[in-house]
């Protein structure tokens, strides 16, 4: 006799087991970045050259915002802005991010970040991740033009794939092209900070107001605004100084590699490594099934990229976008070595470099040599899944 209940029992345990096999298999692969139709995977590799046009925007007469990156080449996941804040003063007020959070990598000059009620003096060469919910302003302040990579990072992705800071610059911002058009006047006045940070129109200023609140960027100042901390939130600031001692390094692949950002820090959506590569160390032609890497080449000799069947030398202030399931390597090809930053997402990668490397206690020791090839090789390929091009073969 046919019994509804106990047959529909089996239909919910079968469902449930299935749920739970696909979301154990996700996380497994490190696919915990959200992923749905309008949120696809990149496809295309993105180089971009210091002296490149990409499209470039200015929130005050003295302040740039040049795109290395958009959201639509990353696939929704994040956009790069090489900030330029010429004058002592210039930055981006006191703002919440409720959807977003940035990372910001200093290349010239020095910063202050103020951070919840604290002053965070950030000279060249710091990494700082700021998370959602985190009240933030940037200043330049010091006497000459700083130069930083501003990372931007939607905890959700939108159908528009622009990140949450892009929409509100392209809305907010004027592009450089048009700036001294005679069909722009208003912005031929050379007015101090116009719009940063006093802010000295108020029409304007409430519609800049109203263009972040659309974009989930919430501005305190110079509104007076009272605004009250959320502290629900779990993730906490990171600010790597250049001198710092308290991040983990390790020696792996011929190269030193510092995390500064895990997966655990950052919600598993994306993590950043700096690494120092000697002349003539390289990673084989290699393709990634979850991971795609970008990289900024900060200083140091000429760094070569191959990508597919095609290479490319790149020097300080290049910037490379390597998506997932694409061939791509690299050597340092230049006498001297090569530094560069790299955001890995999704960032479980990160345990890559534990996994082959040899944890650094003293950094001026010199470089360790990488462990065992067959090694390295059957860790890449068994537990990320990595494929070698051509195929590098594994003895047994």
């Amino acid at each position: 006799m046919f019994n509804l209940k106990k047959f529909l029992i089996v239909i919910l345990i079968v469902a449930f087991s299935f749920v739970s096999f696909n979301i154990s298999l996700k996380a497994a692969q490190g696919t915990e970045r959200i992923r749905n139709y309008y949120n696809p995977e990149p496809q295309n590799f993105v180089t971009v050259t210091p002296d490149q046009p990409t499209p470039t925007y200015t929130l005050a007469n003295t302040s740039t915002f040049k795109f290395l990156i958009q959201g639509e080449d990353t696939g929704g996941q994040y956009s790069v802005n090489l900030v330029t804040l010429s004058r002592q003063g210039d930055g981006l007020p006191l703002a919440v991010h409720h959807n977003d959070s940035d990372v910001l990598v200093v290349l010239d000059g020095e910063l202050r970040l103020d951070l919840d009620g604290k002053s965070v003096s950030a000279p060249s060469g710091t990494f700082a991740y700021l998370p959602p919910k985190l009240p933030h302003a940037i200043r330049n302040s010091g006497t000459q033009p700083a130069k930083f990579l501003l990372y931007n990072f939607p905890e959700k992705p939108s159908r528009s794939l622009a990140t949450p800071l892009e929409r509100f610059i392209k809305a907010a911002g004027v592009p450089v092209a048009n700036l001294y058009t005679p069909s722009l006047p208003f912005h031929n006045w050379a007015f101090p900070n116009w719009i940063f940070p006093n802010w000295a129109f108020p029409n304007w200023a409430r519609k800049i107001y109203e263009i972040g609140m659309q974009n989930g960027i919430e501005f305190i100042a110079p509104f007076n605004k009272q605004y009250k901390p959320d502290r629900k939130y779990k993730r906490k600031y990171i600010i790597v100084p250049p001198d710092a001692r308290d991040r983990p390094v390790y020696d792996a692949l011929g190269g030193r590699y510092t995390l500064l950002a895990t997966g655990e820090e950052t919600g598993g959506n994306f993590g950043f490594v700096s690494f120092e590569n000697p002349p003539g160390a390289a990673t084989p032609p290699h393709k990634h099934p979850f991971e795609d890497e970008g990289y900024f080449h900060v200083s140091g000799g000429a760094f070569t990229v191959q990508m597919k069947e095609e290479t490319m030398t790149v020097t300080p202030g290049s910037w490379a976008f390597l998506p997932r399931k694409h061939t791509h390597g690299f050597i340092t090809s230049g006498e001297t070595p090569a530094y560069l930053v790299t955001v890995i997402t999704p960032a479980k990668f990160l345990e890559f470099f534990k996994d082959v490397g040899v944890e650094v206690k003293d950094r001026s020791a010199p470089i360790a040599p990488p462990i065992d090839l067959q090694k390295i090789i059957t860790i890449a390929t068994q537990k990320y899944g990595l494929e070698f091009v051509p195929p590098i073969p594994i003895s047994n």
